[in-house]
């Protein structure tokens, strides 16, 4: 522990925190690395396929995960992927991320830091 009490400066995970989740907020999530949706980045839109159907949304309202699908669990662990840098060298030696997509509906992803 810090000499302060703290395991980590707060204000610079609460920072990295903002910052990761205004990535996705009012975005369309969009899982690149699935066998059943086809994704086409054609510029200012991207054309997305899945089995019958097609979309097109535009480019700025889009973000590619690669992820095989946009579960709430799979969204965790990739929350908890890209804040593991973050608390990289700090005292926190475990972390927890948990996504709800509506009140009691969540899956989460715990690991301890050293390996995900």
């Amino acid at each position: 522990m810090r000499a302060d009490g703290l395991l980590i400066e707060i204000a610079r995970l609460k920072r990295a925190v903002r910052e990761l989740c205004a990535r996705w907020d009012d975005r369309v999530l969009l899982p690149a690395r699935s066998a059943e949706v086809s994704i086409r980045d054609e510029g200012k839109h991207v054309e997305v396929g899945y089995r019958d159907r097609a979309y097109r949304f535009p480019s700025r309202e889009v973000v590619l995960l690669g992820l095989a699908n946009t579960t709430v669990e799979l969204l965790a662990r990739q929350f908890w992927e890209d804040l593991r840098p973050v608390l990289a060298g700090s005292l926190v030696d475990r972390l927890t991320v948990a996504v709800e997509e509506i009140e009691g509906q969540a899956g989460s992803y715990e690991a301890p830091l050293g390996t995900p």
